[in-house]
């Protein structure tokens, strides 16, 4: 399915259950990173407070950046910066979408 997506141009992102097959169970360290490829596809397990499971068809392992919090620098894989940053639409559209089916629904 990602080669039909990635030829449509179009790119995903998001979250991947732990529990999912082919998802490394390598413990990690606060800060540590894993990651595999298949083809166009990486998923990406990364520990902060808790470990986050990423699957993307447009970002790679090699691309972090720094945050400043707390007055420490901390650095975040891109794919999990660029999913927090769009997910806010994402639930908006849905709670939105939610008060007019609730409405119809009366």
């Amino acid at each position: 399915m990602a080669p039909r997506i990635k030829s449509l141009k179009t790119n995903c992102v998001g979250t991947l259950r732990l529990s999912r097959k082919g998802v490394e169970h390598k413990k990690l360290k606060k800060g540590e990173m894993v990651a595999q490829h298949s083809g166009p596809v990486s998923v990406l397990k990364w520990k902060d407070k808790k470990v986050v499971t990423m699957i993307s068809n447009y970002h790679g392992q090699e691309t972090r950046i720094k945050v400043m919090k707390c007055r420490q620098e901390k650095k975040k894989p891109v794919s999990v910066l660029n999913y927090k940053e769009n997910v806010v639409g994402i639930y908006l559209n849905n709670q939105l979408l939610q008060t007019y089916l609730w409405k119809e629904r009366k």
